[in-house]
């Protein structure tokens, strides 16, 4: 594997043959793009195959992962959906609104490809 800044670029030898098109939430800062909350300061190469890593583990029986949110359960991998949505997360137009209502100006969505080798 290859080190591109912090992220790791998968050797072609690893490259999925079978894909499937999914869509992810990114922070954008100029022309690059970050994690929303894991890693959040290691920028993620543009059309370049990227291992997911795991976040640094939080000490204490709670475990979990450090994040810019604070402690967040472990789920390892690249969170993505089939559809450019998520309405549990994102910006809150008032104090008084309890759900996101709107998506902040530097969260895009990048339609991705994942690897779809195994099932």
């Amino acid at each position: 594997m290859i080190n591109e800044g912090k992220a790791i670029l998968l050797p072609k030898d690893m490259i999925p043959k079978k894909t499937i098109k999914g869509y992810k939430l990114f922070i954008k800062k100029g022309n690059d793009i970050y994690p929303l909350f894991v890693n959040a300061n290691d920028n993620i190469p543009i059309g370049k195959w990227v291992a997911a890593e795991f976040g640094p583990a939080m000490p204490g029986p709670k475990g979990g992962v450090k994040s810019k949110l604070g402690r967040l359960a472990f789920r390892p991998g690249f969170h993505s959906g089939n559809m450019p949505l998520a309405t549990h997360i994102g910006g809150k137009s008032s104090s008084k609104t309890t759900k996101p209502d709107y998506r902040p100006d530097n969260q895009v969505w990048a339609e991705v490809l994942l690897p779809d080798d195994v099932n």
